[in-house]
C-alpha cells in the first residue's frame, strides 16, 4: 500500500514537472520577449535633442545615441552620466530607453569628429 502511494505520488509530480511551458509569453508591458532590447549600460556626455529627446555622446568616439527616459535627464544635460536601459533600433537609429541615470561629472568633453 504505501509503495502504491509512493508511486502514485511520484507520477503526479513528474507529470506536473514535465507540463509544458509558454516561452513566448508577452511580459508586463505586453510584448513578446523576442521583441524587447537588451538592458544596455553606456556612459556619455547628455545633451539635448530634437524635440523631447536627448543624445549620449561617447566622449572618446564621438558616437551618438538617441536617449528616452524619466523627466530627470533634463537635470543631466551638458553632464557626464552612466545611463542603465534598454536598447534598441528603430528606424535605423540606436535608441536607449533609460531606466537608471548615474551622475559621473558635472562637465563632459565630446570628442570632435
Amino acid at each position: 500500500m504505501k509503495f502504491a502511494n509512493l508511486l502514485l505520488i511520484a507520477a503526479v509530480s513528474g507529470g506536473l514537472m514535465a507540463a509544458p511551458q509558454d516561452t513566448k509569453a508577452p511580459d508586463k508591458m505586453g510584448q513578446a520577449p523576442s521583441k524587447m532590447g537588451k538592458e544596455t549600460t553606456m556612459t556619455g556626455c547628455l545633451s539635448k535633442g530634437a524635440g523631447d529627446g536627448y543624445v549620449l555622446t561617447n566622449e572618446k568616439t564621438g558616437k551618438t545615441t538617441m536617449v528616452t527616459g524619466p523627466s530627470d535627464l533634463e537635470k543631466h544635460v551638458n553632464h557626464k552620466v552612466k545611463l542603465t536601459g534598454t536598447s534598441s533600433t528603430e528606424g535605423g537609429t540606436h535608441v536607449l530607453n533609460v531606466a537608471k541615470i548615474d551622475h559621473v561629472s558635472a562637465t563632459c568633453e565630446v570628442a570632435k569628429k
